[in-house]
């Protein structure tokens, strides 16, 4: 299930200002909370459990079924939580050795208040799971959060002299007119900041897109007490390698591992997932088939995206896609999305889709997720669903082997993989060794430099950034720099942050819309450890009579699922990407975008943030690259990152009311007369009606080779 907390402190006893509505809100804050909860748009009757503790109250909604009449069940402890834990017999071995009891029927919300009452705030580091808490310990007036190590479940909160208000979504904080609606600058300029894009590193990640609302990063810890607010790490990324004496243990480890988080997971449900015909979605679908024993291919819907005309083949897995639905037996349907190419929200208001926080929704993660809601329009479908968001964080990336040999002092092999890598050729083996091993070992080199070879980044800002804005990402990416050399000397292994960073809120958030409760196995904080500890070598085979690239990596999921997932998959030695859908997008739509950047109509421009003919200039030449029938160019990246944020400031720059009804918040509390909720099913049902013709479908029979235009 979905669910979202919401917390509310009242530093000062009244909340006379705190209206809403126009109503005053009550002093230990319950009404505040239960407009934060019944306010966002879950798809679901909306059970909600609140209650209020002094002057905290705390509350959790969730998309199913509430009480009787909607009416809010009372917190059997000062707990909210969203999320649920893996480790409760783990948890309940360690409380009973301090002398704790715990029932097995409790809730994890009691087991929670139980481990802090016994650990304290470092009670964190216990848990594993997906989750994000908020408790409130009336004894030190010390209000305490905490979120999963990866993220997967958020938490933003606003601080205040005199109210403290804590929620899942960034609209539930702006519903309240004490927080003020104001965007912050210095996050917009990192989202323009070139480093950033490859990296996904975020060097802002406590900030949001309004200044003054902050959110709790990956593994952290909130204390906020009357006189400080703290922020401390309870986990971070392993360091030590484990050594096996084969990589076939390494292989095995990893696959008992899997199918343990898959397994916690899915619960004898029935599930819906996307796939994609690629290696991470299949060993997901296929280690789900086999958990859920005899009853797996009728308890596994899967849906997928295909395209159909000639220019957007090369960007189509439907052949694979079909191929895994028909070794595990499995029915489903996939979208053809050729219609898909434009930038979400392009079209104020009319997509079903906005994330208050920033322009997190691609072209391409939109179209994979309309396929769900495509299939969720033809009845009813399972309500739980497994990501294979992850893998390429988890188990991939060559760049990594050549950071541990060097670390490793073994030259030869780093030279021996690298004269593979070149393929022959002396002179791009010598400018493999210069970038992958002498650069690196030069002393007080230049970082920006460094970046720029060794990751393929290039650290010069975009030209057509404001004189102001350059310099501003100039910092911005110097404290990138900086924060890497404090916490990394040289080269040392960036796998482990970049993972620690990678957040999967996005998802999370289109899966609200249509009542999916997702969970992502790959991400499971036992399989994420394991994987950060073994020797980059082992996951990236190079020397396996290849070069390289996709059929090199991902060797423990290749070998370690040998027998459960399908060898068409497991053997795959290309992958298709998004490049031709990305390329029909620049094609088709970027007229349109160089024109509505034109003048005084760019919030950007306003913003004193882009140059907009410069920019224009900079997107006609991306266009004639493409039209020429070359591969999109380095330009991309810059207009894509430029683009999406354009696009969603057009909607947040109109201010708090539009912002709160484009996400779809209900400004009303309880009333004791049922809750208060948006059909979300629905509504993707009319704007794929509209979009897309009902024929855009292919049936996925689990009959063998059943596949038809529907």
């Amino acid at each position: 299930m979905n669910t979202i907390i919401a917390c509310s402190w009242n530093k000062r006893g009244t909340l006379d200002d705190g209206k809403i509505d126009g109503r005053s809100a009550d002093s230990s804050g319950t009404a505040t909370v239960n407009r934060m909860l019944y306010g966002m748009p879950l798809d679901g009757a909306g059970g909600v459990t609140s209650g209020s503790f002094g002057p905290v109250s705390l509350g959790d909604r969730d998309d199913t079924a509430g009480s009787d009449e909607g009416r809010p069940a009372a917190l059997s402890v000062p707990v909210c939580l969203d999320g649920a834990l893996y480790n409760r017999e783990q948890i309940r071995e360690l409380l009973a050795g301090r002398g704790v009891w715990v029932p097995r029927t409790a809730h994890d919300r009691e087991l929670i208040w139980a481990a802090y009452e016994a650990f304290g705030s470092s009670c964190a580091s216990l848990l594993r799971g997906e989750f994000a808490f908020v408790l409130w310990d009336v004894r030190t007036s010390n209000l305490v959060a905490a979120c999963d190590v990866v993220g997967i479940r958020s938490v933003v909160y606003y601080d205040a002299e005199d109210f403290t208000l804590i929620g899942t979504d960034v609209a539930q904080l702006l519903a309240d007119r004490r927080v003020p609606f104001e965007l912050n600058r210095d996050k917009l300029v990192a989202h323009l900041t070139p480093a950033l894009w490859k990296l996904k590193w975020d060097v802002l990640p406590e900030q949001t897109y309004f200044r003054g609302i902050r959110r709790l990063p990956p593994g952290h810890v909130l204390e906020i007490t009357p006189e400080r607010v703290q922020l401390s790490a309870y986990w971070s990324p392993p360091n030590k390698e484990i050594r096996y004496r084969s990589d076939s243990d390494y292989y095995m480890h990893y696959s008992d591992l899997l199918h343990q988080a898959v397994q916690e997971r899915v619960q004898g449900e029935r599930l819906i997932m996307p796939i994609s015909g690629g290696i991470d979605s299949g060993a997901i679908a296929s280690v789900a088939v086999r958990e859920l024993g005899a009853t797996g291919p009728r308890a596994l819907y899967v849906t997928g995206i295909a395209f159909s005309t000639a220019e957007l083949q090369s960007s189509s897995d439907l052949s694979y896609i079909d191929a895994c639905r028909r070794r595990l037996g499995l029915t489903g349907e996939v979208l053809l999305a050729d219609q898909l190419t434009r930038y979400p929200n392009d079209e104020q208001g009319r997509d079903p889709l906005f994330i208050s926080d920033g322009p997190e929704i691609r072209t391409t993660a939109l179209a994979n997720y309309l396929s769900i809601a495509s299939a969720l329009r033809h009845g009813p479908l399972p309500e739980a669903s497994l990501s294979g968001t992850g893998g390429d964080e988890t188990i991939d990336g060559n760049g990594y082997v050549y950071d541990s040999l060097l670390l490793g002092g073994k030259w030869r092999d780093l030279h021996t993989r690298l004269k593979q890598a070149s393929g022959g050729s002396s002179s791009e083996l010598l400018r493999m060794f210069w970038q992958k091993a002498l650069l690196p070992m030069v002393q007080g080199g230049s970082w920006h430099r460094y970046m720029a070879s060794v990751w393929g980044e290039a650290a010069e800002p975009a030209p057509f950034l404001h004189p102001a804005a350059e310099d501003e990402v100039a910092g911005i990416q110097e404290r990138l720099l900086d924060d890497h050399r404090r916490k990394h000397f040289r080269y040392r292994n960036w796998a482990r942050q970049y993972i620690y960073h990678r957040n999967a809120a996005p998802s999370r958030y289109y899966a609200s819309r249509d009542g999916r409760r997702v969970s992502y196995p790959f991400l499971d904080r036992r399989l994420l450890e394991f994987c950060l500890r073994i020797p980059p070598e082992v996951i990236y085979k190079e020397q396996e009579g290849h070069a390289g690239g996709y059929s090199a990596t991902k060797t423990l999921v290749r070998r370690g699922l040998i027998g459960t997932m399908p060898s068409v998959i497991r053997a795959r030695t290309d992958k298709t990407f998004a490049h031709a859908f990305v390329r029909a997008s620049v094609l088709k739509h970027y007229d349109h975008y160089r024109q509505s950047l034109a003048g005084s109509g760019s919030e950007l421009a306003r913003l004193g943030l882009v140059e907009p003919g410069l920019l224009r200039e900079y997107m006609k030449a991306e266009q004639e690259h493409a039209r020429n029938g070359q591969p999109l160019s380095k330009r991309h990246p810059a207009i894509d990152e430029t683009l999406r944020l354009e696009i969603w400031l057009r909607e947040a720059s109109a201010g708090r009311e539009a912002l709160l009804r484009r996400v779809g918040f209900v400004d009303r509390p309880w009333e004791g007369g049922g809750t208060v909720w948006r059909p979300a099913v629905r509504q993707l049902s009319a704007w794929l009606d509209r979009e897309l013709p009902r024929d855009a479908i292919y049936r996925l029979s689990s009959s063998e080779g059943q596949v038809g235009l529907g």
